[in-house]
């Protein structure tokens, strides 16, 4: 089935009877997404390592990826994919929000470019070099890399021929080959005396481990509306031995071990999870069901900054550093946890990274609260809020000197221009941040 598609940025709305790229937002599609809203029973990222990259809020009650107005929904900093019945929504981050209509299809390209690069950088797809490089197509949405990704890891895994395990079996068979089931073999062969029920183990290819790829080739044979792909998927599934359907849940993959043998299945695996549990809902819940792969780029930007100055020779960087600061009966209550923690010539230095564009240099009196706490509760020499901007910028300001404050306790306001070429931007940061840690 082709669906159709949306694409959005961050904090945009959807109004009920307004048309997105020619494609009409219907009624029944806003009352799937209010009742997604009102279950509060969304699929949190546990595949791959996007898990990371998902902030949500400790209150069960909250919903974290949009909120409801007036006929409509108002998505957050939350980007991913929505997936309904017929339609497809995207939500893609965009930091600067000064762009030109007229050159929207190339902002939502280059942006969804942007994604998939930074998600690389963070290792979030699992894979290696060479299957990313092996990508052929320009990806109506992020999803396609994934399917692409599988299609890859699979195809490889049949050049490479498939592995053979020992499965077991309980059959009702002819000859008497394993272990005679004494109960059954009363209960189905009391008559037939020239049959053996037995419980036996065969070494094939016809195990838990192929058809479960084998049903995650079938789901995209049947929804996935990309005719490049389609004879790939089609081939595939030739070449595949015969396999019996399989119910597959949760506990399916927890129950997975692999060895030496199997390790070379892990990242088809974890895309066929994706795929089976994520993107294939139960039919029998309705047929407007949704599922959400969605990711917080609060994370995905701090992750970002992380990986673009962790091998820097000259720092010890330390991601998501916790240090308690309250306690009750001796036992802890509360803590702080630093976004990037520093060490430079044994002086402390502490990041806190915003996803969001700050026009006019003025942090929240909340942020500025949080950054002084963090100059005295990691002894920091200095600390900084680390935005993305349209220009790159250092503006650094002090807080008001007490009594008994002995020195000048700076707080900075960072701000580092976006680069469509990812590497480099990578570069940029971390001589940005070198270069703000070395003016002290």
């Amino acid at each position: 089935m082709n669906k159709r598609q949306i694409t959005l940025f961050e904090h945009e709305n959807l109004i009920l009877g307004e048309k997105y790229n020619g494609i009409l937002f219907e009624a029944k599609h806003l009352d799937a997404l209010e009742t997604f809203y009102g279950d509060g029973k969304y699929k949190s990222n546990t595949f791959l390592n996007l898990s990371q990259l998902t902030k949500l809020n400790s209150d069960k009650d909250s919903f974290p990826f949009y909120s409801l107005i007036k006929n409509g929904v108002r998505f957050c900093q939350f980007v991913g994919v929505l997936q309904l019945n017929d339609l497809i929504i995207e939500i893609l981050p965009k930091a600067d929000k000064n762009w030109n209509e007229n050159i929207e299809k190339t902002e939502k390209d280059t942006w969804r470019s942007l994604l998939i690069r930074m998600l690389q950088a963070v290792n979030a797809f699992d894979v290696n070099a060479t299957s990313f490089s092996s990508l052929k197509l320009l990806p109506n949405s992020f999803l396609d890399i994934y399917y692409e990704l599988f299609i890859i890891e699979v195809e490889k895994l049949i050049h490479n021929g498939l592995i053979k395990q020992y499965r077991e079996i309980e059959d009702n068979r002819k000859s008497l080959v394993g272990n005679l089931i004494f109960s059954k073999q009363l209960q189905y062969n009391l008559v037939h005396k020239e049959r053996f029920y037995v419980h036996t183990t065969e070494y094939d290819n016809q195990h838990q481990l192929h058809a479960i790829l084998y049903k995650a080739l079938k789901v995209l044979q049947q929804t996935y509306g990309s005719q490049l792909l389609k004879s790939r998927i089609n081939r595939l599934i030739m070449s595949f031995p015969e396999l019996n359907d399989i119910n597959v849940q949760e506990s399916t993959f927890d129950k997975i071990v692999l060895n030496r043998k199997s390790q070379p299945y892990k990242t088809s695996l974890l895309i066929a999870k994706m795929i089976l549990l994520n993107f294939h809902p139960d039919v029998s819940k309705g047929k407007d069901e949704v599922v959400a792969l969605m990711f917080d780029m609060n994370a995905l930007w701090e992750k970002f900054v992380y990986h673009s100055i962790k091998f820097n020779p000259s720092f010890e960087v330390e991601e998501q550093k916790i240090t308690d600061f309250w306690k009750v009966n001796n036992q802890r209550k509360s803590y702080f946890k630093a976004d990037i923690f520093i060490k430079y010539n044994s002086k402390n230095f502490v990041l806190d990274t915003k996803w969001k564009n700050l026009y006019d240099d003025k942090p929240s009196n909340d942020d500025l609260r949080q950054m002084f706490a963090y100059l005295h509760y990691y002894n920091a020499s200095k600390t900084a809020l680390l935005y993305p901007g349209r220009v790159k910028n250092t503006n650094t300001g002090t807080y008001y000197k007490r009594d008994h404050d002995e020195k000048d306790e700076e707080c900075s306001i960072l701000k580092i221009s976006i680069n469509k070429d990812v590497r480099l931007w990578q570069d940029e940061i971390n001589e940005f941040i070198e270069n703000w840690i070395k003016m002290t």
